[in-house]
C-alpha cells in the first residue's frame, strides 16, 4: 500500500506492514509477514486478512477505508488468538518511507525516560538496547518537547512513549502524519516505548506499538489509526523546518 502526491511516492521498499511485537522476543511468523493474505469489500471498507500463524498462533487483519471528503485513511488492525491458549503480543506497525527526510515525535511531559526519548544500540538481529538517560545523535535535535530527527546515514532507532498518538514524517512538500491512540496505564512491552523511528540510508520507518494484548483463545484485539498526507507550502529543509511544520498538525483524533 503506497500514496503518491505530484509525483512524488514517499513510500518504498514495502510500504505499510502489519506486524507483531515485541521485536527482541518474538519468534519468526512468516504467514503474517510475508504470507498470503485474503481480502473483501463491504461497502467502502476493504477487509485484508492473513492465514493462521502457528508460530505465534495469532492471525491479523485490517480494515481500510478512505475518507471521501478529506482523503485521510482510516485502518482498524485487528488480531485474533488461533491458538488452543492464552497468548499475548503487541502490534508493530511498521510503514517504510524513503530516506532523507525529518521525523517529528512529540514527546511526553510526563514520560517514564528521563531524557523523554530513547536511543537504540543494536545488540543482535533482533534486539536492540535502549538509553532513555543521556541519548544523543547528530541526527537528531529535541526542539520544542518534540523529537526532530532526519532520516540517513548509518542505521539508528529512536522511540518515545508519546502521550500525543501521533508521529509525522517530512519530505520535500509532503507530510505524512500517522494517528494512533495511546493508553498510559497500557503494558507497553517494547521497552516501554509507544512509537519508533528507524533510518538509515534507504529507508525511514514509522513504527507505532499497541500496548500488550493479552488474549484468550478466539480472543480478538483491535488497534485503530488514521493516516494523513498534506501538500506543503514549500520544502522542509531543516529540523526547524520540521518543527515548524509540526506545530499545525491537528490533534490526534484517539486523544483521551
Amino acid at each position: 500500500m503506497s500514496y503518491a502526491l505530484d509525483g512524488e511516492n514517499i513510500l518504498t521498499g514495502g510500504g505499510y506492514g502489519l506486524d507483531l511485537g515485541p521485536e527482541r522476543t518474538i519468534p519468526a511468523h512468516a504467514a503474517i509477514w510475508r504470507g498470503r493474505h485474503t481480502w473483501a469489500t463491504l461497502g467502502d471498507v476493504a477487509t485484508i486478512t492473513s492465514e493462521r500463524d502457528l508460530a505465534v498462533g495469532m492471525r491479523v487483519g485490517k480494515n481500510v477505508r478512505i475518507d471521501g471528503a478529506t482523503g485521510a485513511l482510516d485502518l482498524l488492525q485487528r488480531m485474533t488468538n488461533v491458538s488452543g491458549a492464552e497468548s499475548a503480543w503487541c502490534f508493530w506497525d511498521r510503514t517504510l518511507c524513503k530516506s532523507g527526510g525529518y521525523c517529528v515525535i512529540p514527546l511526553n511531559p510526563r514520560s517514564r525516560f528521563p531524557a523523554k526519548w530513547v536511543i537504540g544500540t543494536r545488540r543482535g538481529p533482533v534486539w536492540w538496547e535502549y538509553d532513555g538517560v543521556a541519548p544523543a545523535h547528530p541526527n537528531v535535535k529535541i526542539l520544542g518537547g518534540m523529537l526532530v530527527a532526519k532520516a540517513g546515514g548509518q542505521e539508528q532507532k529512536v522511540g518515545a512513549d508519546c502521550s500525543a498518538g501521533w508521529i509525522a514524517y517530512m519530505r520535500g512538500r509532503i507530510l505524512f502524519v500517522k494517528y494512533f491512540p495511546y493508553f498510559p496505564g497500557g503494558n507497553y512491552i517494547d521497552n516501554g516505548i509507544s512509537v519508533a523511528h528507524y533510518f538509515n540510508d534507504n529507508v525511514a520507518e514509522l513504527e507505532p506499538l499497541s500496548p500488550e494484548a493479552r488474549l484468550k483463545p478466539e480472543g480478538e484485539y483491535t488497534f485503530p489509526e488514521r493516516w494523513t498526507l498534506t501538500r506543503l507550502d514549500r520544502e522542509v529543509t531543516s529540523h526547524e523546518d520540521a518543527r515548524t511544520v509540526a506545530s499545525s498538525i491537528p490533534p490526534s483524533p484517539f486523544a483521551r
